[in-house]
This record gives structure tokens, sequence and C-alpha cells, in this order.
């Protein structure tokens, strides 16, 4: 629509053109009709010809940022922007803009501070350059991990504009990621108690919060705060508010207080869980990573003794692929470990296996450098078990170490579950799951309980479970193992360490929205009606609680008042990808297809979750056996050959051009050998491992990385 006095102004000046900008009234309605008409480039000669004579015009200043920025001039349109910030500190397009400008130097947090000094200039409306800014600042702090603040800020944009689609999707990435549910479900503000004397401050204070104006909430809620320290629920709604601002570290303190008031054990908790979740070291256990670099004595004599050490092993990986710009690549890549690699045959402990150490990379001589051996990931407690690997596999053609970098840091609660060891080659896929399975029992019960952690004042668990004043503390940090460690029962950690479980919860009169998503998984299911029941596991699913989707799931796939229901199908499905390519998720498959044949519908959508998961668990034959299952036999029904394709291309089986990749035969790498060729699909048709392999040869799929 034209645009005239009465319009808005497009500077962002909050006022109607007649009583900001009447004299440039022809001026801007050219400009509209010239953006109509896409002439990018005129519109912004135009544009810089009328800013000579009125420098300082918002307007103006506002739609050249807008024009360098469609006519793809970033430099200039950064320039631009920053001219209109200074010209004009309080304009919400200014402000906007220099939000989206701080996004792209990766600074989300000062993005955000910056988008809310122009939602707070905004008024009652939001202009569509601060909309766009949300959604740059949201993306952003996503992207740094600060999922507190970017959902509130994409449900802001949601209620904004219900047809926009990239806030729904965005969100819905968030909620469906592995985040631990206590940084995802942070849907509301607690209200105050309606016989509370400070009641109407804060009433007044979380009132801004429907204008978007977290700040100013925040702003007041700490005001408040300061004069009733002793109210949970203004330290409550301080966390929260922090927490959307993206201040961690309020948000943290602000829990830490409440959690330290006399509320109840399983907010204490939660609270407690939860600031340790915001912290760059949640339980106080982060272990320095190394990267090591050695000088080299002897280049070829070297390569040879690394080549004869049972304890360094060859990766066969082309240097080539991690040389950077011009630099010459390495000579040779190996994997550095504590032990030589036993015989081992049918079951093994993980414990008995080789740890890795490090990755080695060897340098030769260069122009400017010495030949050297640098070493990465090397952890602070190997330091001086990989030089003695090396001392002892290189001896006198290893020179000294040069250089000692720290490059990361790990908590050692997580290292545990990333045991580190090089399983046989020959091992089975089921004994292998299992003895990782018993591997990470044996970390949790009996590694973890002994860890002296920093969020304990250095107590290990064990210890701190028996004194009264670590009770929250203690059951916080088990919280966090329990989010890092979906798979693990950790009730029997609670257990080894003398604490209680927590209860279960009757919902009764209470709707869901007063119980914590976190808590779900404790809900008394046997007392929710069948609506309730697939409600809450709806919601569960969305936000990917695998706790309460297996506690909810399993309700219903046993409730005989659902049998038939389509929701029930769904919960076998939801249930196998929550429990991932395990035993269990296969039987949720299993059941689902038995459930859809019954009900008289096609099994092919079970058979495609079973073949991601075979090959998942890198079962060849079986993976064989379900490509040539549903090609010959779901072949015809929509949607399945382009699925088969698509897994396909997935693992790299297939190229894009749907021509088959087949890797070369073993020891075809002889000169003058024949190239491995690449079989084409037949027109029309799907390709399998059935459709390329000669009669009477047993089944199976290459995988890449097979050998």
């Amino acid at each position: 629509m034209a645009i005239d006095a009465y319009s808005p102004c497009p500077g962002g000046t909050g006022k109607k053109i007649k009583f900001c900008c009447n004299d440039l009234l022809g001026e801007l309605q050219k400009i509209d009709r010239m953006l109509e008409g896409k002439q990018f480039l005129a519109c912004l000669n135009h544009v810089e010809s009328l800013l000579k004579k009125n420098p300082d015009r918002a307007c103006l200043l506002a739609t050249k940022s807008l024009l360098l920025g469609l006519t793809e001039q970033p430099e200039a349109a950064q320039q631009a922007i920053r001219d209109f910030f200074e010209k004009h500190p309080e304009n919400p397009i200014a402000l906007a803009d220099a939000a989206s400008l701080a996004v792209e130097h990766a600074d989300g947090r000062t993005a955000m501070r910056l988008l809310q000094r122009a939602l707070a200039a905004s008024g009652e409306g939001v202009e569509m350059r601060v909309y766009a800014a949300m959604g740059d600042v949201a993306e952003a702090l996503a992207v740094e991990g600060e999922v507190m603040a970017a959902l509130p800020l994409l449900h802001a944009q949601i209620q904004l504009q219900p047809n926009d689609p990239h806030p729904k999707e965005l969100a819905i990435e968030i909620q469906q990621s592995r985040v631990p549910v206590l940084l995802k479900d942070q849907r509301w503000m607690p209200d105050a108690p309606d016989n509370a004397p400070w009641k109407p401050r804060y009433d007044d204070a979380v009132d801004v919060v429907k204008r978007l104006q977290w700040s100013v909430c925040e702003e007041r809620l700490t005001k408040l705060a300061a004069e009733m320290p002793g109210e949970p629920i203004v330290w409550r709604g301080l966390a929260t508010v922090r927490g959307w601002l993206a201040d961690n570290e309020g948000a943290v303190e602000a829990l830490q207080r409440y959690a330290s008031l006399d509320v109840p054990l399983d907010d204490a908790v939660e609270a407690e869980a939860l600031s340790r979740m915001l912290m760059e070291d949640p339980l106080g256990d982060r272990e320095d990573i190394f990267a090591l670099t050695f000088s080299v004595n002897d280049v070829e004599q070297l390569q040879t003794a690394l080549a004869l050490s049972r304890k360094i092993e060859m990766v066969q990986i082309d240097p080539a692929s991690l040389s950077e710009s011009d630099e010459p690549p390495p000579r040779a890549i190996y994997q550095v470990r504590d032990q030589a690699a036993p015989e081992i045959s049918g079951e093994f402990r993980l414990e008995d296996l080789p740890r890795d150490l490090g990755i080695a990379m060897l340098f030769g001589r260069q122009t400017d450098r010495e030949a050297r051996l640098e070493i990465s990931e090397v952890f602070a407690d190997d330091l001086a078990r990989v030089q003695s690997v090396l001392a002892e596999a290189a001896g006198k053609y290893l020179g000294d170490e040069l250089d000692r970098r720290q490059v990361a840091q790990v908590s050692r609660t997580r290292a545990l579950g990333s045991p580190r060891r090089r399983l046989p080659e020959n091992a089975d896929a089921a004994v292998a799951r299992e003895a990782i399975r018993k591997y990470l029992d044996s970390a949790l019960l009996e590694q973890w309980p002994r860890l002296p952690l920093g969020c304990l004042g250095g107590k290990t668990p064990e210890e701190a479970a028996r004194l009264d004043e670590y009770r929250i503390k203690v059951h916080a940090a088990v919280m966090v193992v329990e989010s890092w460690f979906e798979s693990f029962d950790v009730n029997r950690l609670r257990e080894h360490l003398g604490l209680p479980a927590p209860e279960a919860i009757d919902l009764g009169q209470n709707e869901p929205e007063t119980i914590p998503i976190g808590r779900w998984h404790r809900l008394m299911v046997e007392k929710l009606a069948d609506d309730q029941l697939l409600k809450l596991f709806r919601v569960a699913s969305v936000y990917n609680a695998v706790r309460a989707i297996e506690h909810l799931g399993n309700a219903i796939i046993e409730r005989p008042s659902l049998q038939g229901n389509p929701e029930k199908l769904r919960a076998y499905s939801v249930l196998a990808l929550a429990g991932g390519a395990t035993d269990r998720g296969l039987e949720y498959i299993d059941r689902g297809r038995k459930e859809a044949e019954a009900m008289g519908q096609s099994s092919a959508p079970w058979d495609l979750q079973e073949l991601q998961f075979r090959f998942a668990r890198m079962e060849g034959e079986e993976t064989s056996r379900l490509l040539t299952h549903l090609e010959s036999q779901h072949g015809r029904e929509p949607g399945v050959r382009e699925a088969l394709l698509q897994f396909l291309i997935q693992i790299g089986a297939v190229g894009p051009d749907g021509q088959l990749r087949t890797r070369p035969q073993e020891g075809a790498a002889a000169e003058g050998a024949p190239a491995a060729r690449e079989v084409e699909p037949e027109p029309g048709k799907l390709w399998t491992p059935e459709s390329q392999r000669p009669a009477g040869e047993k089944a199976k799929i290459w995988m890449p990385g097979m050998d």
C-alpha cells in the first residue's frame, strides 16, 4: 500500500510522516515506488543524494542501510548501520540493525542487549526490522548454546507473525535437540501469592514481559529482590528473566539464592541443577587437553620406529586432507595408545583394551621449520604416559618437547562416558555394545562416586552424600549426570550414594502445565485419563524429553483402552527413536510393525525405521536384507523408493546422481589395474545390493568405512 502523510515514518521514529518528515513526503513516496519495483541501485543513489542535504534524517539513514544490504555491499552496510546508530542511539531500527550487526561478529549477548533496547523503544508495535533482528539474535544465541534465551525470542516471533515458518522451524529444532529439558522448559514466570504485600510490584514487573521488555522486568525484579531477599518467587522470576536475557551469571546467582531458601526439595534441586547447566564447568571437574610438539632427529628412522611399535598405529587417512592452506601435509598420522592390542575372542571388558592417548602427525622438514611430531587430544592426566610411550617407541630419533599448549577442556564426568578404547577388529557388534554398557555402569557407579567435584567443594559424591549441608548439591550433581547419560538408570546411582529416589507424582486436579516436563517421568500414569496421557506424551515428544517419553509411551502401548488408536502406533515409533538403535528400540519397531499389520496398514515405515537402526548398529546382513525386502515388497508404495534412495545417498553407497559407489577390490590397487567402475542403475529402478549380486552369492552390503 502506498505511503501517505499519515503512514508511520520508515525511519522508526514512532511518529506519522506528517509530524516527522513531512518535507520529504514526496521523496519518500518515490523511494517507496522504487523499492516496490526492486530498483535498488537507483534507489540507493537517490537516497545518498538526499542525505547530502539531510545528513541526519532517520528515514534516509534507515533506508540506506537497508539498500546496502539488498545490493550486497556488506562493509558499506555495516558502516551505514554504525552511522545510523551513532546519530540515533535510541531509534528502534538503528538499535535492531546494530543487534544484527553484533550477530555477524558472533556476539549474541551484546546483540540481545541491543535488541532489548530496540524493543523498549518500539512502544506498542514492533517494526519489521526489529522483528527480523529478533530472528537474527535468536539464531545466534541458539548457535552459541544459549537455549534459555533463544527459545523465548522464537516463541515471541511466533506470536507476532504466526504465518512465518522460520521461527517455528528453529524452535522445533532446538526443542528436539538433546539439550537438557531443564534448559528448554522455561515456559512461564511464577505467580505471586494473592496475599503477598509485594504482589503489586511483582505483577508490575512481570507485566512488561508481554511487551517483550525483559530488561525492564529484570531491573524491577532486581530492586524487589534487594528489598525482599527472602522471597523465593522473586528470585525464581528473576532467574527466569535473566536466562531469557542470556545473562547466565545473573541467572546462576538468582537460582542458587532461590535454592538456598525454604522451598520444596524438587524445586531447590532443579534450580541448583539448572544453575550448574548454565556454567561452563557444571560439576567443577574440568581437565585440560593439550597439544604437544616434539623435535625430530631423523624423520626416516622415526617413521620406521613408529611403524614397529605395537602401541602406535598408523591411521588410514589421506594426510593431505588435514593440511591447512599452503602448508605441506603431514607425512603420516598415528594413533598413540597406552598398550598393545591383546588377543581377544568372544566377550571382553573395555577396561582391558588399549586406551587412546592422542593423535600424532609427523611432519618432515620445511623451508621455515624443522621436522616435528605434533600430538593432539592429550588429556592432562595422560601427559606422562604419552611421553613414556613415545620414548619407548621412538628412542633417540625423537628430540625434545618444543611446545605444550592447552587447547581445550573437558569434564572428567563426561569423559567417563567416552572410554577412548580401541575395539577389537573382529568384535561382534552385540558383544561390543554389551561391553560398552558394562563399562558405563562401572564408570558411573564405581568411578564417578569417588571423583572430587568442585561443585561439592572438592568432595567426592560419596563423601558429600553423607553431609546434610550438601544434600541439595549432591542431588543436583546427579541430575546433571542424568541429563548427560540418558540411557543410564540414574536411580541406581542414587541408591549407591544412599540418596532417596524422587517420589511419584499424582497430577490430581492440577493442569499438566503446573508440573515441569522434567518431572513427567514420575507421574502416576495409572491415574491419568486417556486424553491426558496422550496430550502429555505429545508435549514430551515435542521437547524430546526422553525419560518422560519412555514413561508415558510405555503406558500408552500397554493400555487396553487405546488398542487400535493411531496414537498408539505413533508411540511405538517415538519410543524407538528415543531409545536409539538398541535392542529395546528394535523391539518397539517390531511391536509397532505387528500392530500396523493387524490394523491393515503397510509395514514399510517400520521397515525403513529398522533399516536406519540396523545400519547404525553396523549389521550388514540385516541392512542388506531390509533393503532387498523394501525394494521387492514395498517398492511400488508411495515414497518408499525415494526413502530408500535417500538412505543410500546418506550412507554414501550411492551418489546424489543415483550412481553406485563401489570400493576397490582388495588387492586391486596394483599398477595397471582397472579402476572400479560405477554401476549405473537400470532406468526407473532403484539400486539395491540384490540388483548387482551374482546368482548364489550371499546377500551383503558394503558400508563406508568397512574393510
